[in-house]
């Protein structure tokens, strides 16, 4: 065997390790993630079609707590009522795809997660609360969720997490009110429930 042939076999094993950790901590390859996760012992993020996870870089700031949006009948709920209970927030569209697919995934885990955090869905429609009260009166099991509409407020306190001008987003909250963490797109489902049992 010629020693540039030695070399090209040689450099695959190293080239395959290199592409799945990148892949498995990126949420790239949810192959390379469930990997990582084992040889690691952490999850990192996992998330199906092309979707996108901002790192959890930012300074957390507590705000969540401080905010109140309106639900479906015009009411103000106060975040801050879920204190000392981590949230998971969903922003979503009646008229959004994956949005019904992620609906679908927390319906489907709805048990596990309601174990472990307060389950919020924030709708950007447009057409205002009448169109979400149609929407989830044709959607059985959808009360296990809080059903609020989006603010400016919402929007502003997100933005520096998550810029992508795209739903479904899930906002992750700890107990305290701080933002953890934006993802972008259709989670995982094991990754959803990791994130749920994790959240201080």
């Amino acid at each position: 065997m010629s020693r540039s042939m030695f070399l090209k076999i040689s450099i695959l094993p190293t080239l395959l390790v290199c592409y799945v950790l990148v892949a498995g901590f990126t949420g790239f390859c949810p192959t390379c993630n469930s990997i990582v996760s084992s040889v690691f012992g952490s999850t990192p993020a996992s998330f199906e079609d092309s979707s996108d996870v901002t790192p959890a870089s930012i300074e957390t700031t507590g705000v969540m707590h401080d905010i109140s949006l309106p639900d479906l009948d015009g009411r103000q709920v106060s975040l801050g009522e879920f204190a000392g209970r981590p949230m998971i927030i969903e922003v979503w569209a009646t008229w959004c795809g994956p949005c019904r697919k992620l609906r679908k995934i927390i319906k489907d885990n709805i048990d596990g997660l309601k174990k472990e955090v307060v389950l919020v869905a924030v709708s950007v429609d447009q057409k205002g609360p009448s169109v979400v009260k149609q929407y989830l009166a044709r959607s059985p099991g959808s009360d296990d969720m809080i059903e609020l509409m989006v603010t400016q407020q919402f929007r502003d306190i997100i933005k520096p997490f998550n810029s992508r001008n795209t739903i479904p987003k899930i906002v992750y909250v700890n107990s305290n009110g701080d933002i953890i963490e934006v993802a972008t797109g259709v989670p995982n489902p094991s990754f959803l429930l990791a994130m749920a049992k994790n959240l201080p």
